[in-house]
Order: structure tokens, then C-alpha cells, then sequence
């Protein structure tokens, strides 16, 4: 993918995050929606992000972020509003689950590599 159209990319999604935080705010203003509970639900933004960088990663590093900021970003939602009676005391544990699945895939990685080679 060339520079310029992931530049543009990158841009669009910057100005319609802005759009609609300033459209938000201004919502507030006129008492149509209170920010304070939408703010309650930022973790899904970490999702959202990483899906859109799932469609366009130029590496597998790239990839593997795109999967942990969705995997992050759930993962607080999920402690953050206690869903199926789960918190960050209870979860925790998933984040090293991830983590020693992150070394083992890149290590199976890294040797399909090597034995193409």
C-alpha cells in the first residue's frame, strides 16, 4: 500500500473521530445525550481502531497490534462494566494468556519462516 493513500486513510479517520466528538460536545450543549455515559464506553474506540487497522497492516507486526488493541479494548470493556460478572481482579490472568500466545505465534512464525528459506 502506497504512503499517500494510507496518509489519506489515516486522515479521514482523524477528521470524522473529530466530526463527531465536536458533534457529541455540541449535543450536550442542546441536553439532547449526557457525554458522561457515552464517555463510559471509550475501551470500544480501542476496538474500532484495531479493526480499521486489521484491513490494512503492511506487516505482521502491524497485524499483531491491530489484534491487541481488540483484544485490549474488549477486554476493558468487559472489566469496566463487570459484563457476565467479570472485573479486572477476575481477568487479569487473560492478558498473560495472550501475551505467552503472542511468543509462541511468533515463534511458529519465525520457524516457517526460517525453513522456507
Amino acid at each position: 500500500m502506497n504512503y499517500a493513500y494510507r496518509r489519506s486513510n489515516t486522515s479521514l479517520i482523524w477528521g470524522v473521530l473529530l466530526i463527531t466528538i465536536g458533534i457529541a460536545y455540541l449535543l450536550q450543549n442542546f441536553n439532547v445525550f449526557d457525554i458522561g455515559s457515552l464517555w463510559s464506553h471509550w475501551p470500544l474506540l480501542l476496538v474500532v481502531i484495531g479493526i480499521v487497522k486489521l484491513f490494512s497492516p503492511e506487516n505482521r507486526k502491524q497485524l499483531g497490534a491491530a489484534v491487541w488493541l481488540i483484544f485490549i479494548g474488549m477486554w476493558l470493556y468487559v472489566s469496566i462494566h463487570h459484563l457476565y460478572g467479570l472485573s479486572f481482579s477476575t481477568t487479569w490472568p487473560l492478558l498473560i494468556i495472550a501475551w505467552g500466545i503472542t511468543i509462541i505465534s511468533t515463534s511458529f512464525y519465525h520457524q516457517a519462516r526460517l525453513s522456507k528459506e
